[in-house]
């Protein structure tokens, strides 16, 4: 997760270490890029909203996306 729009500069890394997960992550603070490293089938979305509601974007492969984002959810 990164601040900017090109997945570059100081990065905030989390981690899904289980099978059969749902969880929102808010942000510390406002992101505007991220890149998935590794996803085995999640569910991965960005959403507006720190509580995981509002407007979202699927991240769907594991290039860098620029969208400006408040929350993260997985669903693995």
């Amino acid at each position: 997760m990164y601040a900017n729009e090109k997945c570059g500069g100081r990065e905030d890394v989390f981690a899904v270490t289980r099978s059969n997960v749902s969880t929102c992550m808010a942000v510390s603070s406002d992101k505007e890029s991220l890149q998935v490293t590794q996803n085995s089938n999640c569910v991965i979305e960005t959403w507006s909203g720190s509580n995981c509601e509002g407007d979202s974007y699927n991240v769907t492969d594991l290039q860098c996306h620029a969208v400006a984002y408040a929350a993260v959810s997985v669903d693995c």
